[in-house]
């Protein structure tokens, strides 16, 4: 009689370590979207550096959602910190970098979109 017993509270603590341990992910930066334009004419910049991507001949750039993986979720209830940092860059143009911090903002859902506001960039050089 005691080893079902044994065995059921076995299988039960065991399934409680997998439900506790299990992880989730966790949102790094959101899919970002926008539009690089010169701060003067208001045209399009194309062949802009914007992080690891390149604004097409609409100067439009598509940055891809970063997620990570969070182990024992239960031991931060709160969502984690949302900090993303990038430049903007183009030969012939001062360099902007971007920056945004959300206390709470690591917790967005998957698929989450940005459509920021364009970036103007002046002209003019990064060296003083």
């Amino acid at each position: 009689m005691k080893k079902p017993l044994l065995k059921t509270f076995g299988f039960l603590f065991f399934i409680l370590v997998l439900v506790s341990t299990y992880p989730i992910t966790r949102l790094g930066r959101p899919k970002l979207t926008g539009v690089v334009v010169d701060k003067v004419s208001g045209k399009p910049i194309s062949g802009c550096q914007v992080a690891e991507a390149v604004t097409d001949a609409n100067g439009r750039y598509e940055l891809k959602e970063r997620r990570y993986w969070e182990f024992f979720p239960w031991l931060n209830l709160e969502a984690p910190p949302l900090m993303i940092r990038f430049k903007v860059k183009k030969n012939g143009y001062k360099t902007y970098i971007y920056r945004y911090f959300d206390s709470r903002g690591g917790g967005g859902g998957e698929g989450a979109h940005w459509e920021l506001d364009p970036f103007l960039l002046e002209l003019g050089s990064d060296k003083k």
